[in-house]
């Protein structure tokens, strides 16, 4: 989409607009330019916001918003400053869906307190650590759902370290969902189970009711290291949703072995029917619900399920 087109809607009223979607894929757009100014005089009615490839000023007529996806920022430049604004200039907004390239660990965070829904998507090569890093600059105390997707499984119990403080408890979260577009293989990547790590903090999303795993290799490992090795952590878990694409005989041990090591907690396993014959359910005793199929049209090599508005993908071995 073209600056002058863009430019064309500056001074454009929009009193009956509920709804705006803009993709900008020139990677010149913005060249020195300062960001687009779009319906100076309102959109009084505008909920759902989604912008990509762009740099975004607080609009003046946000305060309506109640949906903000930003994907894909321009450039490299951080928007810190802008996330802090959306605390005070949008009071309705409940959910946020952002790339990650857009935050800096160099900055001070940011609180945002309607928020209720978080999505954040980062680089599949950004290291487990800054990944962490930026999810704590989130000061969301009413958020309630978060999904991130991320790299490499075994990193994710690194990252859990690095986000590990009071401030970034998240204390009305409720579902945790790690994401993932899909690892090549659990490879020579070394395992966290090899890696001595401090316990996990107590007060590291202390609601948590639901824990949702996709596509991440080393799924095995990452059950145990949440759900074995650190039993302190999330004392009110009741669901686990797995979607494993690797190794599935030991992610079926390490279920078993979680549901044994929180047999206080009665867990029920949410799985798809590729990983369900895998399981033991009667011997072993597990509460296990198979996920439906969604798509009548999937490849004999890919199945999808969607629960909870969360759509999954697994892959037949």
């Amino acid at each position: 989409m073209s600056r002058e087109l863009l430019e064309s809607f500056r001074d454009g009223a929009a009193p009956n607009l509920e709804q705006l979607e803009i993709l900008n894929d020139d990677p010149l757009f913005y060249d020195g330019n300062p960001p687009v100014k779009m319906f100076s005089p309102g959109t009084p009615r505008l909920t759902f916001l989604k912008e990509e490839g762009f740099v975004v000023p607080i609009p003046r007529w946000s305060a309506s918003l109640t949906h903000l996806e930003l994907a894909r920022g321009a450039g490299s430049e951080s928007e810190n400053s802008f996330f802090a604004a959306l605390g005070t200039e949008c009071p309705l907004l409940a959910h946020l869906d952002i790339d990650a390239s857009r935050i800096s660990i160099e900055e001070p965070g940011f609180r945002i307190p309607s928020l209720t829904s978080l999505r954040i998507e980062f680089d599949k090569n950004e290291g487990e650590v800054s990944t962490g890093l930026r999810v704590a600059l989130f000061d969301t105390p009413a958020v309630t759902e978060l999904i991130l997707y991320t790299g490499h499984g075994d990193h994710i119990f690194m990252m859990l370290h690095a986000i590990s403080s009071p401030h970034s408890a998240f204390p009305a979260l409720t579902s945790l969902t790690f994401g993932n577009y899909g690892c090549t293989g659990d490879g020579d990547i070394k395992l966290s189970a090899e890696t001595p790590y401090s316990p996990l903090s107590s007060e590291l999303f202390p609601a948590s009711t639901t824990l949702n795993l996709t596509h991440h290799c080393f799924m095995a490992n990452l059950v145990t290291d949440l759900l074995v090795s650190n039993p302190q952590v999330w004392p009110l878990l009741q669901t686990v949703t797995l979607c494993p694409q690797f190794s599935r005989e030991a992610v079926a041990a390490a279920v078993l072995n979680a549901a044994h090591s929180r047999r206080e907690q009665a867990l029920k396993f949410r799985v798809p029917p590729l990983f369900f014959q895998y399981l033991d359910v009667e011997e072993d005793d597990l509460d296990v619900e198979v996920l439906r199929e969604i798509d009548s049209k999937s490849s004999s090599m890919m199945q999808h399920f969607e629960l909870d508005h969360i759509r999954y993908g697994c892959y037949s071995p």
